[in-house]
């Protein structure tokens, strides 16, 4: 658990006591592990698709990526983690 440290206590430190560096707070079992920490921060100015990147990471895991529009170029590209993604360009006239 990132927030427990395990601090050895007795003669021949044989004792081990965890305690929470936050909160002061002393247990003699060990926590359980955090296998994910949910949650985190978008923190970009206004206007650089927060609300887009947002929806897009729920999509993905619900397993249920949209469509792209009808015309629409589709590229499949792979990060440096070897993950495929996509984008999609339009064309022709705007009106």
């Amino acid at each position: 658990h990132p927030l427990f440290k395990e601090v050895p206590l007795g003669k021949f430190g044989n004792m081990p006591v965890f305690a929470n560096v936050s909160s002061g707070e002393l247990r003699l079992q060990k926590p359980a592990d955090v296998t994910q920490a949910p949650g985190g921060f978008l923190c970009d100015e206004p206007g650089l698709g927060k609300t887009v990147t947002a929806l897009a990471h729920i999509l993905k895991h619900v397993h249920c990526l949209p469509a792209p529009p009808a015309g629409a170029v589709v590229t499949w590209v792979k990060d440096a983690h070897g993950t495929a993604n996509a984008f999609y360009t339009l064309s022709g006239s705007t009106g």
